[in-house]
């Protein structure tokens, strides 16, 4: 080993991570945005509470703090460099096949959510 090879910065290597984690920003912003609209337009009013609950608490929060513990796990035997790049891309990467599989169904669940409001408010007007 090198004398100072320990500090020594690979400015090609911080651009790539920069990048990968700029995206993973963007995206991880973007998803609260398209998500929480996508419960709600799916979940009856009075069960909301309980859905945003279950999401919000787990499969946000338990989710994040069980890929915090893999990775600290995953990074003691392969490197953070490696579970940083990869995990996280084939975690986002699975995410969005995740939500596309869920809109391939999202028009018929909103569409019988909005039919079944239609007929409480039918009902409730006559």
């Amino acid at each position: 080993m090198r004398a100072g090879s320990a500090t020594q910065f690979h400015y090609g290597g911080i651009g790539l991570y920069a990048l990968f984690f700029g995206l993973m920003g963007v995206a991880q912003g973007v998803n609260p945005g398209i998500n929480r609209p996508m419960i709600m337009a799916v979940v009856p009013p009075e069960l909301r509470p309980a859905a945003f609950t279950l999401y919000i608490s787990v499969f946000e929060a338990i989710a994040w703090a069980l890929f915090g513990l893999g990775a600290g796990f995953l990074g003691d035997a392969i490197g953070l460099r490696p579970v940083f790049l990869w995990v996280l891309v084939i975690l986002m990467l699975v995410n969005g096949a995740f939500l596309t599989l869920l809109h391939r169904t999202y028009a018929r669940d909103t569409a019988r959510l909005q039919a079944e409001l239609d007929q409480r408010r039918e009902q409730a007007l006559s």
